[in-house]
């Protein structure tokens, strides 16, 4: 049995410090406004949602359109919804009366804050009237405990204490992913980078780019322009050669139709409240996303039961697998997780644990050319870690999903199949 008591005591312990530090939603704010103040022009502010959520990114260098394509802190005022049909049929329980008055501060309402450090995330929600309402972790529970620390140290106000380890945190040390942006999209750097990154899973999964060390870089328009290079300097070279030849194309706009008065919250992305989306820019060169990931030589040695196929992780870093063929699919083992199967009985113990799995059903609902779609290939996960704390837990069935034959996304990911067991029947 995993006992998760001291990771869960730290967790809390973070929780308890954060919104004490951002008690009200004007804090959480002042908070964001520090760090983007400060940061200069070494930051970048993505609004979505209407105006009523921002993100702040950091750049390479002050002034430069090369990102780290994931955020410091996400700021939004959009209040927590309840969509009808999903409540299971549960009574609404109303939100606990607490002690305190609210205080004096203009500006009260309902939102999040949320403070990023690569996997790991804190985020603190506040209720109708400003005030915190809950906290939630995402990510190790070991993450963020220098957070608490830089909260605990005293000195300036709590804010600025909290806004000390945000500008302090050197996020890209989560990985080498970056991104190249040279003009603000609609879907901000995030949707850009996921673009160009689920290009270069599917390029490597697919073996159409090498897996040596070198570069990678797709664009993130649509993923079409998709380079590997020994250095970074030629695979640049090569990719502007590439986008100048066909340049990829950004996503088709909406054609959502209105949005009623009353449902604001529901409108397409847009900078600033009352003002349109900005555009998808012109499908020119100069102003094509990339992503770009410098990949390390395999450190793994050879191994008899299979080889090593290369993944990517969310930020870009190069994750590996086992992988055998057999004559209906292939089984996964990440890389972290190796030493704790029985390779020789392995494809027994799958066997039994699949017997046991009851039938995943095939989607017929889906028209595809006029006739009802099946999907081939069934994808089996299997837990040999602990989700939360990371200790060893004897192997066991996670998920199962039919897809066609590329596969579901999620086995390209490189944070899910490293501590994970796979296995893929075809037909």
């Amino acid at each position: 049995m995993v006992d998760d008591g001291a990771a869960g005591h730290e967790e809390h312990a973070v929780a308890h410090a954060l919104r004490g530090a951002l008690p009200t939603i004007r804090h959480a704010e002042m908070l964001f406004d520090m760090v983007v103040h400060s940061l200069g022009e070494s930051g970048l502010v993505h609004t979505s949602s209407v105006g009523t959520t921002r993100f702040v990114f950091r750049r390479k260098a002050a002034g430069s359109d090369r990102l780290v394509p994931w955020p410091l802190l996400t700021l939004s005022f959009e209040p927590q919804r309840i969509l009808e049909g999903f409540t299971l049929g549960l009574e609404p329980v109303d939100v606990p009366e607490r002690d305190e008055a609210p205080p004096n501060l203009r500006g009260l309402k309902p939102g999040h804050v949320i403070v990023h450090d690569g996997p790991c995330s804190m985020q603190v929600t506040y209720r109708e009237d400003g005030l915190w309402k809950e906290t939630s972790r995402r990510g190790p529970s070991a993450g963020l405990s220098a957070l608490r620390a830089s909260i605990e140290r005293g000195g300036a106000s709590a804010p600025e204490r909290v806004a000390d380890f945000v500008l302090a945190n050197d996020i890209a040390r989560h990985g080498p992913g970056e991104l190249h942006y040279p003009t603000p999209l609609p879907s901000g750097p995030a949707g850009a980078w996921g673009c160009g990154l689920s290009a270069l899973r599917r390029a490597l999964h697919e073996r159409s780019l090498p897996s040596t060390a070198g570069w990678l870089i797709a664009d993130g328009f649509d993923g079409s322009a998709r380079v590997h290079g020994a250095s970074e300097a030629d695979t640049l070279s090569a990719w502007q050669q590439a986008i100048a030849e066909r340049t990829p194309c950004p996503p088709m706009p909406s054609t959502d139709p209105a949005v009623p008065d009353d449902e604001p919250w529901a409108a397409q992305d847009a900078s600033v409240p009352g003002e349109k989306p900005p555009p998808w820019p012109e499908a020119i060169p100069r102003n094509t996303p990339a992503a770009l990931v410098r990949l390390e030589a395999c450190p793994l040695a050879d191994h008899p039961w299979g080889t090593w196929m290369r993944a990517l992780g969310p930020h870009g870093e190069s994750v590996f697998a086992l992988q055998r063929f057999r004559p209906d699919g292939f089984t996964l083992i990440g890389q972290d997780v190796l030493d704790l199967v029985d390779l020789e009985t392995l494809e027994v113990t799958l066997d039994a644990a699949e017997a046991k799995i009851p039938e995943v059903e095939r989607d017929e609902s889906e028209a595809w050319k006029g006739e009802p779609r099946t999907y081939p290939c069934l994808t089996v996960t299997y837990r040999v870690v602990h989700e939360r704390t990371g200790e060893p837990v004897p192997l066991s069935y996670a998920s199962a999903q039919r897809t066609d034959a590329f596969g579901p996304e999620h086995l390209l990911d490189g944070s899910r199949l490293r501590g994970s067991v796979f296995r893929q029947r075809w037909g």
